[in-house]
């Protein structure tokens, strides 16, 4: 697969929520033309903590006006939602296309383990996360990936992050959710 500057790269994460489980939590997708313009947005809901959140991504994704068109998707971590985890090697495979889950920092895998412990479902959501796969880093972020190698992802973020450390299309899609939350967007992600 090649991906280059003009490719059109996802970036998902989703808005604000509280803390009562099972409330619905709004997720936005961002398409843009590398990091450089945005081609369209979508959303979706998933449940606060729920199990669909795979489901739910890719419904956004393969349906509308824009359905189909990414050539590659970066999402916010592996969970929206709280802990409603992404299968990332599923959401690849459907798409057929590379899946990149960034984080800024290290996961504290001991810490997201305990709290994993505390939720309904726990084994099944540490099965999803392990099947993330190896994390990996560049630039100061960290990431997983799926239907490709960690090299064509660090390709990836480099053009999906023109202006700093972290892709654009994820930075927009943050700041979108939260206006559409709150009324307002807070902070650059």
């Amino acid at each position: 697969m090649t991906i280059g500057p003009r490719s059109r790269i996802v970036g998902i994460d989703d808005g604000p929520f509280g803390p009562k489980p099972g409330s619905k939590v709004l997720v936005v997708g961002v398409m843009m033309r590398g990091g450089q313009r945005v081609e369209g947005v979508m959303t979706s809901h998933v449940v606060r903590d729920g199990m669909r959140a795979t489901s739910s991504i890719l419904r956004m994704l393969s349906t509308g006006r824009l359905a189909n068109q990414a050539q590659a998707v970066v999402v916010d971590g592996v969970a929206v939602g709280g802990f409603n985890v992404i299968d990332l090697p599923t959401l690849s495979a459907s798409l057929n296309v590379p899946v990149v889950a960034v984080m800024r920092r290290r996961p504290n895998l001991t810490s997201i383990r305990r709290a994993l412990n505390k939720t309904r479902h726990a084994e099944r959501r540490w099965t999803l996360m392990q099947r993330a796969g190896a994390i990996h880093e560049a630039d100061g972020m960290f990431f997983q990936v799926a239907g490709a190698s960690a090299g064509l992802a660090r390709r990836i973020l480099e053009i999906s992050s023109p202006y700093e450390r972290y892709p654009e299309a994820l930075r927009l899609a943050h700041l979108i959710g939260g206006a559409m939350v709150l009324g307002t967007s807070r902070g650059g992600a």
